[in-house]
């Protein structure tokens, strides 16, 4: 499938849907769509699930008015375009701890906004995906930010050791003992995210619609069932 570039989605996907948040408004429609959260184990393939759905849901979501999104790692791009930043900034907001001193000093020195003010810009900038809908939103915490909303499904992928060890290998070409402190230094940071920044437990399968075991599960199996389920919740709105 061929990908266009993130700055064109973004382009594309916010004229469609801003058009569509009007007229309900203008029609006193309540506005709600489905969207999907995804929260991983490092390894688990999140990535690649969230990518396969979106492909399910483009095929299969008939009563769409747009295409599906997905937002990972181009998350970071739009948060910089809707909040002015420069695009360097986008750095400056991994999924993880930032070095407090690091951040001291560069605040002193006017070299990036505070770390508070960043995250409370990418929360915003989720929230705001999440609302227009039909999105996948990838990490940070998207889970906790868009909790209240009615349209949300949340997952949280998880694997076994040994897979989530191969994938990694695969994916970073790492030998064994280096994918495993990889695995655990990114859980680590990513759990210590969530607890300093939305005080949240991210292994707490209550934050969550689903918890899905890709071990006990093929990929495409968990898909279709995710799948169906927005499917489902559309019809139900």
């Amino acid at each position: 499938m061929e990908k266009q570039s993130s700055v064109k989605v973004f382009e594309e996907y916010f004229e469609r849907k801003l058009v569509s948040h009007k007229e309900s408004l203008k029609n006193k429609i309540p506005f709600a769509e489905p969207f999907v959260t995804i929260s991983r184990e490092t390894g688990a393939g999140g990535i690649q699930f969230g990518d396969l759905l979106v492909d399910y849901l483009n095929k299969y979501d008939t009563q769409r008015k747009n295409d599906w999104k997905i937002f990972d790692k181009n998350l970071l791009e739009q948060i910089t375009k809707e909040h002015d930043l420069p695009s360097e900034m986008a750095k400056y907001i991994p999924e993880k701890k930032i070095s407090q001193m690091q951040d001291m000093l560069e605040q002193l020195f006017s070299l990036h906004p505070s770390e508070q003010s960043l995250i409370r810009k990418a929360s915003n900038t989720i929230l705001h995906l999440a609302l227009l809908g039909d999105v996948v939103l990838i990490g940070r915490g998207s889970n906790i930010i868009t909790k209240d909303l009615s349209g949300g499904i949340h997952l949280r992928l998880i694997d076994t050791m040994d897979k989530k060890i191969k994938n990694i290998q695969d994916i970073f070409n790492l030998s064994k003992s280096e994918a495993i402190k990889f695995i655990k230094k990114e859980n680590k940071e990513r759990k210590l995210y969530l607890k300093k920044y939305l005080n949240s437990n991210i292994e707490d399968p209550a934050s969550y619609s689903l918890v899905i075991n890709l071990n006990r599960f093929s990929t495409d199996e968990a898909v279709n069932l995710v799948g169906e389920e927005v499917i489902r919740k559309r019809k139900s709105f």
